[in-house]
């Protein structure tokens, strides 16, 4: 009785196609990527409202390894009427809003509040410029991963 055998040619070629494969999945997700801060940082500045400029140009995207940081600061160089504010960044207070009844203690330090009075301040409504756009950019980030790999899937 001879014994039964089974061969399985190939493999070589199917771990070049999953080398390749890998390739183009990187390469695309890092051009998804970088669009993706991109737009976000666009976005975020078409929507922020612009007195001084600071917050504007506070916003920022940096790409540290494979990681991309978008964020916004606009610190106050130097008060205001005689309060000393000097070097607070009041992006957080832009975007949320402030309450006169509840000094924002969370999102700044004591110097923020240094000689300032919050008797008499009406709070401010808040202008939402940075998680709104942040949560679009990265919903369209994750349909455009997607489609890569369901690209990538069919080229296979």
């Amino acid at each position: 009785m001879s014994a039964a055998l089974a061969a399985v040619f190939g493999v070589s070629e199917i771990v070049a196609q999953l080398g390749i494969t890998a390739v183009k999945l990187a390469a695309g997700a890092r051009r998804i990527d970088d669009d993706a801060a991109n737009r976000m940082v666009e976005r975020m500045r078409a929507d922020a409202p612009e007195l001084s400029g600071r917050l504007r140009a506070g916003i920022t995207a940096e790409l540290s390894g494979e990681v991309w940081t978008v964020k916004a600061s606009a610190v106050d160089p130097g008060g205001r009427k005689g309060g000393s504010r000097e070097g607070a960044d009041y992006a957080s207070f832009v975007e949320s809003g402030t309450d006169p009844r509840q000094p924002a203690r969370a999102a700044a330090d004591d110097s923020f509040f240094a000689g300032a009075s919050r008797k008499g301040h009406p709070g401010t409504d808040p202008q939402p410029f940075f998680w709104d756009n942040a949560r679009a950019v990265l919903g369209e980030r994750f349909d455009e991963a997607r489609a890569l790999a369901g690209q990538v899937e069919s080229d296979f």
